[in-house]
């Protein structure tokens, strides 16, 4: 039987951490990434050994990943510090470890051995891409449960090391989710019409998943009903809480059905209520009624995750062409998605509109704005996403040049006419100038409104406005009008694509009909706070921007790129849909949506009004925009699809459920940024200095020391106590927690190691 000496003899060998206690051992778990160590060892009266893993790895997973499962069976049992001797799984250490091709190869193996499982069932990633299997054994009285999960070279009969939470593609889309325990549970809560999930591992290993897909959510947490359910629902709390989740429900299934046994959840209500899914479907929801919704708890961190761009909602290859790049770049997926659909809306118009009803309608116009420090790519991702409408521009303006003779030519011939008009005596009308085409345009830089107006009285189908930084755009605002926010107020009405009216004193006075400008680029953090504050969050000017702020990522070499297919096939959708712009330029064309789309977008418009009455201040605002951006969004998405695919669009059109599903999508996904921007834009010089630490140690893995902060942030730390003062800060209010690591052989003190709270 392996001993406690054995293990921490190999664990040191393996590099890990291990550490003398009072009682025992705190180690680095080999079973999980441990960066704090959280698995205790001690021996027992006869010398056995004694595991608990705080992250919840079982005896098994630590002995195996350790190289000792094999030694251990073959030398007598074990047990768990609760004392109870665990149940027997006949399964090798070297066939845990063993490789597959595939989910079904690994399966198999296990089939071989076990028989049918009484259950099976699929996690899967939030692309869609299956990533481990839990398998059921119904053995005597108890259940024996054994997960296959992917690895980088193939399939394992191991658990996922980064477990995403149940059917994760689905709860993705709901703005409510229900967490329980177990899988089959959670089909019980699907078969009652909520979006349900739970985590992988069972009650104890709920830590170890990922729960950042709560962030924003409202949850509803169903735990079994004995002492093990009541902490799996504490932690579920805690985790969807760190998430940020907007609140949780705890339900008690005993209030409702107090005859269930011990340990009961949704399968044995269903049983009480005799297999009638109606009559449990009234009774749970009643129950979920009357529960108590809470806030996060004082004191609870708040995970600065960032959730990921919902680039599946494109059409395929504009997807693939945002992804691709952004890959290629080494920037996050919604730097060049984000400038992309506000091109899209350019190369669109101002010819089509949607009609959601009678007295409302959206133009195809959008500003998008991209929050990232100096370095983080912003440019060269704007430059990408532009570079479709940049080319059809280029070829525009070539052909252009090419025709410049018959325009000399034509201008040549009309003089003419009028000097015989004028040597005649000037008898009758003059000769009617020739309309000559302008030069085609799309993209500008210049941003007065004078030239702004000018360009589009030659392009009266829309300009799309491109800066690198949007900051010397908006600081330059009244600059020549005289009148403080005239020139804001004309910015607004080109955002709603109304009427613009320009009094030049050198050119007399130029009138839109329809002005659209969409707007696309970057801003640094601290820029934006002092830009987008005050008078622009009053005035609604700020609401206007879809924002976003994706954590900066490493540009690590990569031979991904946009291959010529994906980029021919994206230049293509853009050209056909600058071909489709209505040279009239007078919103005569509307679109509307079919019964199923606009079913679905009137539920979507109650809720997001409904929530707009609990916000205030900017965030507020920003929700007030949220319904009309993603009509817009909608039309943007259908044009886009039936351009990549060739088909023609007339009014007879109905703009279908695909395009408002995915509208939705990107509005939930920018609903998230939208509180995080919020927040950054009110919080005070302190809370922003501690969220900019925790961003800098999360960068760094997780950890730090005094002395690493001093190394590579003087300018803040210029020394060691000045570090540890604001470290301990954070320790203070639970953000992180204090790692103590043992004296090394030679003795001495190690430095303290600071770790981001899980």
């Amino acid at each position: 039987m392996t001993s406690a000496g054995e293990l921490l003899d190999r664990l040191k060998a393996m590099g890990l951490r291990v550490r003398r206690q009072a009682t025992g051992w705190m180690c680095q778990c080999p079973a999980h990434e441990d960066g704090t160590p959280s698995l205790s060892v001690n021996e027992d009266r006869s010398g056995g050994l004694l595991l608990k893993c705080f992250a919840g790895c079982l005896f098994e997973d630590v002995l195996t990943a350790a190289g000792l499962m094999g030694v251990h069976r073959s030398r007598g049992t074990y047990k768990t510090h609760s004392g109870r001797a665990p149940r027997e799984v006949s399964l090798s250490a070297r066939r845990r470890d063993r490789e597959f091709s595939t989910a079904e190869e690994a399966i198999a193996r296990l089939v071989a051995s076990r028989g049918q499982p009484a259950g099976h069932w699929v996690y899967q990633d939030a692309a869609g891409k299956d990533v481990g299997h839990v398998l059921r054994w119904n053995e005597g009285d108890g259940k024996i449960f054994l997960p296959v999960s992917r690895r980088e070279s193939g399939w394992v009969i191991r658990g996922m090391e980064s477990p995403p939470l149940y059917r994760l593609p689905e709860i993705a889309e709901s703005p409510t989710v229900y967490v329980v325990e177990g899988e089959k549970a959670a089909g019980v809560g699907w078969a009652l019409g909520h979006a349900t999930t739970t985590s992988a591992g069972g009650a104890q290993a709920a830590r170890k998943t990922d729960w950042a897909p709560m962030q924003g959510k409202r949850v509803v947490i169903c735990p079994d009903q004995d002492d093990s359910g009541a902490k799996y629902g504490l932690v579920g709390r805690s985790c969807a809480f760190e998430a940020g989740a907007a609140t949780v429900c705890m339900v008690d299934l005993s209030r409702e059905w107090p005859d269930l046994p011990k340990g009961a959840d949704l399968v044995d209500a269903l049983e009480a209520e005799g297999g009638d899914l109606l009559a449990l479907k009234k009774r749970f929801d009643a129950l979920v009624a009357r529960s108590e919704v809470q806030g996060p708890p004082v004191g609870t961190p708040q995970r600065a995750s960032f959730e990921p761009f919902p680039a599946q909602v494109l059409p395929e290859s504009l997807r693939r062409y945002a992804s691709d790049g952004a890959t290629s770049i080494g920037c996050d997926v919604s730097f060049v998605a984000m400038p992309m659909l506000s091109a899209l809306a350019t190369s669109i118009g101002a010819g089509w509109r949607i009609r959601l009803k009678p007295g409302w309608t959206e133009p195809a116009i959008l500003w998008t704005l991209l929050v990232g420090e100096s370095g983080s790519a912003k440019s060269p991702a704007i430059k990408l996403a532009l570079a479709p409408l940049q080319a059809a521009q280029s070829r525009a303006m070539e052909g252009f040049a090419a025709n410049e003779a018959a325009r000399k030519a034509l201008r040549a011939a009309h003089l003419e006419r009028v000097d015989e008009w004028a040597k005649s005596g000037g008898d009758g009308d003059p000769p009617i100038e020739p309309e000559l085409p302008p030069c085609p345009r799309w993209i500008m830089n210049d941003v007065t409104i004078e030239a702004v107006a000018k360009l589009l009285s030659e392009q009266p189908n829309g300009l799309l406005l491109a800066r690198d930084e949007v900051s010397g755009w908006v600081k330059g605002f009244d600059r020549y009008s005289g009148a403080k926010g005239a020139e804001v107020g004309q910015w607004l009405s080109m955002y709603d694509g109304d009427s613009l009216i320009v009094d030049r004193k050198s050119a007399g006075t130029i009138c839109i009909p329809v002005a659209s400008v969409s707007v696309t680029g970057g801003i640094q953090p601290r820029i934006l706070r002092r830009v987008i504050s005050g008078e622009h969050s009053e005035n609604g000017f700020a609401a206007r921007f879809l924002m976003a702020r994706p954590p900066k990522l490493a540009a690590l070499w990569t031979d991904v790129h946009v291959s010529d297919e994906v980029r021919s096939s994206v230049y293509a959708t853009f050209q056909r849909l600058l071909d489709g712009q209505d040279t009239a330029a007078v919103c005569t064309r509307f679109l509307e949506l079919d019964d199923a789309a606009q079913a679905r977008f009137i539920a979507f418009h109650d809720e997001q009004k409904r929530e707009t009455i609990e916000l205030d201040g900017i965030l507020a605002s920003m929700w007030n925009k949220h319904t009309a951006t993603a009509a817009r969004l909608a039309l943007l998405l259908f044009l886009a699809r039936e351009a990549e695919e060739g088909r023609e669009v007339d009014e007879k059109s109905r703009i279908d459920l695909w395009a408002v599903e995915g509208a939705i999508q990107l509005m939930r996904w920018f609903g998230v940024q939208a509180r995080t921007m919020a927040t950054e834009l009110s919080e005070t010089d302190a809370q922003r200095g501690d969220r900019e630490l925790l961003e800098h140690i999360e960068r760094r893995g997780g950890s730090v020391t005094a002395r690493e902060l001093v190394q590579n942030l003087r300018r803040l730390f210029p020394r060691v106590n000045v570090a540890e003062k604001a470290l301990d800060a954070l320790v203070a209010t639970g953000q992180l927690t204090l790692d103590r690591p043992p004296a090394g052989p030679s003795g001495g003190r190690p430095s303290k190691r600071y770790v981001i709270a899980e």
